[in-house]
């Protein structure tokens, strides 16, 4: 934490644990492993990854694509099931 900027160390400060989580788990960390981390330890983790610039906003973020893809599976899945009724009504 101390290689971060005052204002970059009090911005990862105030994120809420969960808002870490989500973080990391973007940055590749595994969920396992993150759930077995203090607080402390999110908060430094996180830190490092700033510092070595691995968080470098404007970049499409794997929770965008996640729920993109889960837009395109719904939509799917209610393509499915129309075609399914369509069917059944037929016979």
């Amino acid at each position: 934490m101390e290689k971060l900027d005052p204002k970059q160390r009090d911005n990862v400060n105030k994120m809420s644990t969960q808002r870490l989580l989500l973080k990391l788990n973007q940055l590749g960390h595994s969920e396992d492993a993150l759930e077995n981390m203090q607080r402390a330890e999110l908060l430094t983790t996180y830190a490092q990854a700033l510092f070595e610039g691995k968080d470098k906003p404007g970049t499409v973020s794997t929770i965008d694509m996640e729920t993109t893809r889960l837009q395109i599976e719904r939509e799917r899945l209610e393509l499915e099931r129309t075609r399914l009724q369509m069917q059944q009504t037929q016979n």
